[in-house]
């Protein structure tokens, strides 16, 4: 990442600044996982200026896989979050923490992240459009991008892996570290709840396969099966007012 150096420009709303990672202060702990975790903060003397920020360890040269993995990221979300597309967060700016040897990507912070979402969902015990919001997840091009250099078929699996932590409240490999990853993988067996159609179970299943070869290919294939093929481009009432709902119990960022 040779363009990417320990200052940047941010660029928030029309607003240009030029950041450095001291300018930036943690305020809450967004989510954690293998290669990294996120951050809101703000920025020193810019309270008005609230990110999100990842932060992911890079490694010596003779360790490439967390290398790969920021790559990777920062390639996703410079390509999809600098186009202003109002349902993809925005990418701001990328710069690198020289001290703790750490890629940080700063894009736009949201109220409500998927993993906000389905803990409230959880919690109230709210699962009637389950089904309807998982389809529609599924059925969302820009939730898969194809351009990474390993294949769709990792992109179908993390899909799976998305549609499984919605439906059941909690990620299968959570704080499972890459060792005892790649050993449960495996042997695994997706659990799959009875809050959601057999319809969607195997859609799931198909999307976790562990040959990927014999996950789809395509984003167009899956958009062919009937679990996804019918999805109405607008939300029915039912499903809007399910997910309104469900809004109104996650508690505000801005609260902290």
């Amino acid at each position: 990442m040779p363009d990417v150096k320990d200052e940047a420009i941010l660029n928030y709303n029309g607003q240009q600044l030029t950041i450095n990672v001291q300018m930036l202060n943690d305020l809450e702990r967004l989510g954690t996982g293998c290669f990294g975790n996120v951050m809101l903060v703000d920025v020193v003397d810019h309270p008005e200026i609230k990110m999100a920020i990842k932060r992911m360890t890079l490694q010596p040269k003779d360790d490439s896989n967390n290398d790969f993995t920021a790559d990777t990221d920062l390639k996703t979300i410079r390509a999809v979050g600098s186009q202003d597309h109002p349902y993809i967060i925005k990418f701001y700016a990328a710069l690198v923490d020289t001290r703790d040897s750490q890629l940080v990507i700063c894009m736009e912070a949201m109220n409500a992240s998927l993993d906000r979402f389905y803990r409230a969902m959880h919690i109230a015990k709210r699962f009637e459009q389950l089904d309807a919001l998982l389809r529609r997840v599924s059925n969302n091009p820009e939730r898969l991008w194809t351009g990474a250099p390993y294949g769709i078929q990792s992109d179908m699996w993390a899909l799976g892996i998305s549609l499984l932590e919605i439906a059941s409240g909690v990620h299968p490999f959570e704080r499972l570290q890459q060792f005892e990853l790649i050993t449960k993988i495996a042997t695994w067996i997706p659990q799959i709840p009875n809050t959601i159609s057999t319809e969607m179970s195997e859609f799931i299943f198909i999307l976790l396969k562990i040959d990927l070869n014999q996950r789809p290919s395509s984003y167009n294939e899956i958009l062919e099966m009937s679990v996804v093929k019918n999805v109405s481009e607008q939300p029915s009432t039912e499903e809007i007012n399910f997910v309104t709902s469900i809004l109104e119990k996650i508690p505000p960022l801005d609260d902290y």
